[in-house]
C-alpha cells in the first residue's frame, strides 16, 4: 500500500515537473504560438516561430513538425497564387475574339508550369483540406487546358 503511494506521488511529481517545463519554457511557448499561426491559416508568420523555437531549441519536435507543415503550406498557398493568376491570363487570352498561335504557346506553357509544380508538391496529411483542394482544381483545369492545346496542335 505504501509503495502505491510512493509511485503515485513520484509519477505526480515528475508529471508536474515536465508541464512546468512545458509551460515556462520559451521554445515551447513560441510552439504553441506558431502552431496557433497555423491553425488560422497564417503559415508564414508560422514558419518564422517555428523556426525561432527549434533554433532554441533543436529536441523540441513540435517546432520541427510545425516549421515542415509550415513550410508545406507555404508552397501550397504559392502554388495557388501563381495558378491563380495564370488563370486570369488565361481568361484574358480567351476573351479575344481569335487566339493567336503565340497565345495558344504562352498557354500551353503556363499549363505546363501549373502541372509541374503540382507534381512538386509534397503531400501531407496535415495539410489544410481547402488547400489540397483548391491545388487539385487548378491542377485539373489546367490538365484540362493543356490536352485542347494538344489537341488543335
Amino acid at each position: 500500500m505504501l509503495t502505491k503511494f510512493f509511485f503515485t506521488f513520484f509519477a505526480t511529481f515528475i508529471i508536474s515537473i515536465m508541464l512546468a517545463y512545458f509551460f515556462m519554457s520559451t521554445t515551447y511557448e513560441k510552439s504553441l504560438e506558431a502552431k496557433y499561426y497555423y491553425t488560422i491559416g497564417d503559415y508564414d508568420r508560422s514558419y518564422e516561430l517555428s523556426v525561432e523555437s527549434f533554433k532554441l531549441d533543436k529536441y523540441n519536435k513540435m517546432a520541427y513538425t510545425l516549421m515542415a507543415q509550415s513550410k508545406i503550406s507555404i508552397d501550397y498557398v504559392k502554388y495557388i497564387d501563381q495558378a491563380k493568376d495564370f488563370m486570369l491570363t488565361v481568361d484574358q487570352i480567351s476573351k479575344n475574339a481569335s487566339i493567336e498561335k503565340r497565345d495558344k504557346v504562352r498557354m500551353k506553357m503556363m499549363s505546363e508550369i501549373v502541372i509541374g509544380s503540382y507534381k512538386k508538391l509534397s503531400p501531407s496529411v496535415m495539410i489544410d483540406d481547402n488547400l489540397k483542394k483548391d491545388a487539385s482544381f487548378y491542377f485539373n483545369e489546367f490538365t484540362k487546358l493543356h490536352e485542347k492545346l494538344e489537341k488543335y496542335d
